[in-house]
C-alpha cells in the first residue's frame, strides 16, 4: 500500500511541484524519502526539490534560524481551516479565528526531524542534525 501512495505522489509531482511554498516543502522531502525508502526512483523530484529548498532561508523553512536564535513562542499552529499563519500571527487571515501557539518543545521537535530529512536527501539546509 505504502508503494501504491508512494507512485500516485509521484504522478502527481509536476502539479505539486509548482505550487509548493516554505511551509509544504518540507513535508515533500519526507515524502520523497519515503518513496526512496520504498525502492522507487526519487532522484528527479529530489533535484527538484534541492533547488525549491535552496530558494527559502532556513528561518521561512523552520519558522527560526537554530543557528542565530532561540526557539520561538509565537509560531502559530495550523487553523482549523487548514491554514498555517504567519509567526507572530495572532488570527487566522483566511477564517479570522484565533491561533493557539506550538510549544516551543514542539517547534524544536520539527526543526530536528526537518534537519534530519534535509540532510537524508542532501539538501542544502544550512542546520544539521545533532550527531550521537
Amino acid at each position: 500500500m505504502g508503494r501504491e501512495r508512494a507512485r500516485y505522489w509521484m504522478t502527481r509531482w509536476p502539479l505539486i511541484h509548482v505550487r509548493l511554498d516554505a511551509d509544504s516543502v518540507l513535508q515533500q522531502v519526507i515524502a520523497s524519502d519515503a518513496a526512496g525508502r520504498l525502492g522507487l526512483p526519487v532522484r528527479r523530484i529530489q533535484r527538484d526539490l534541492r533547488a525549491i529548498v535552496a530558494r527559502h532561508s532556513t528561518e521561512s523553512l523552520l519558522y527560526f534560524d537554530p543557528l542565530r536564535q532561540d526557539v520561538p513562542t509565537n509560531i502559530p499552529a495550523e487553523c482549523a481551516c487548514c491554514r498555517f499563519g504567519s509567526r507572530g500571527r495572532r488570527t487566522c487571515a483566511r477564517c479570522g479565528w484565533l491561533l493557539t501557539m506550538v510549544d516551543p518543545y514542539e517547534a524544536w521537535y520539527y526543526a530536528l526531524t526537518n534537519a534530519y530529512f534535509c540532510e537524508r536527501q542532501a539538501m542544502p539546509l544550512p542546520v544539521r542534525p545533532p550527531t550521537c
